[in-house]
Order: C-alpha cells, then structure tokens, then sequence
C-alpha cells in the first residue's frame, strides 16, 4: 500500500469518526430533549401510555416517569462523555443509545401485534405525529437500534487505528 493510498483511508477513517462523534452529539441532544420534553408534560405524556392500552393505571405514570428520566440520563450520559473523552467513549454511548432504541423497539412491536382501541400519538416528542403509525415506528426503532449496535462496532475497530494512523502521520510529518 502506497503512502497516498494509506493517507486516503486514514482520512476516510478520521472523518467518519469525526461524523459519528456528531451523531452522537446529536442524538445525544434528542435524548435529553425527549425526555425534559416528557417531564414537563408528564401528565400528557402518561394520558398517551394509557392510551395505547398496554399498560394498567398504576403501572403508565411510573413508567412515563422511568423513560424521561431514562432519557435524560442517556442525553447527559453521551453528551457529557463524548466531550470529555471524545472518541474513547463513543461505543459506549452508542451501545446505551441503542439499548434504549431496543427498548422503543419492543414496546412499538408490542403495539403492531395489539393495536390501541384508538388512534394515538406515540409519544416520541420531536417525531411525535397525531396518529401513530406503529410497524413504521418498529422498523425506524429497530433499523437505528442496529445502525447504534454497528456504529460501536466501527467506533471500537476504528479508534486505536485512527490514534496508531496519527502518531505515525505527525512523527513521519516532523521530519520533513
């Protein structure tokens, strides 16, 4: 592999991580959205619970509550660990992101095999729509669920390369 070659791929490698840092600043961002979103209007948002008809009275304000803050902290958690270590935490962030996603997933699967009696919202806050459409919920849930699971995947295999590419690149720099 010739140098140029070699200069063209750590370069690829560099700016899709740089890009992947953004998604998870970004979704990061939604998260903590979502959730203050939800905490705020946390009445509304259990009234929406209910309405699916999945869960009883007792169990839709504990569990409205449980996802806000579930939010929040995965928000806080991201952004907050990929400002201060970067890269080195980013397949971390986005395993907590995709278990949270595994979770929308099952609970929108749940809804595609026993239906609300009414047309409802789900709830999604900044993707909320008046009706929601749930096999097209299942499938966003699941297809970002997986692209998380193989982000930290290319995070993990991409990290000590791009910090090896780098060391190399600026001792190979140095000397001209």
């Amino acid at each position: 592999m010739t140098w140029g070659r070699s200069l063209s791929v750590s370069l690829w490698r560099v700016l899709l991580t740089r890009g992947l840092m953004l998604a998870g600043l970004g979704l990061s961002l939604i998260f903590l959205y979502s959730g203050i979103d939800k905490w705020f209007n946390l009445t509304e948002f259990k009234g929406i619970v209910l309405a699916h008809g999945l869960l009883g009275e007792n169990v839709a304000f504990p569990a409205s509550a449980a996802l806000a803050s579930v939010e929040i902290v995965i928000g806080v958690f991201g952004l907050t660990l990929i400002l201060i270590r970067g890269l080195a935490s980013l397949a971390l962030v986005f395993i907590g992101q995709a278990a949270l996603f595994l979770i929308f997933t099952g609970y929108s699967a749940a809804l595609v095999v026993w239906p609300p009696p009414e047309p409802t919202p789900c709830g999604c806050s900044l993707l909320a729509s008046a009706t929601a459409h749930w096999p097209a919920i299942l499938m966003r849930s699941a297809v970002v669920a997986v692209a998380l699971g193989l982000a930290s995947l290319f995070v993990l295999w991409a990290g000590p390369r791009q910090a090896a590419v780098s060391r190399t690149h600026l001792s190979v720099d140095s000397h001209d």
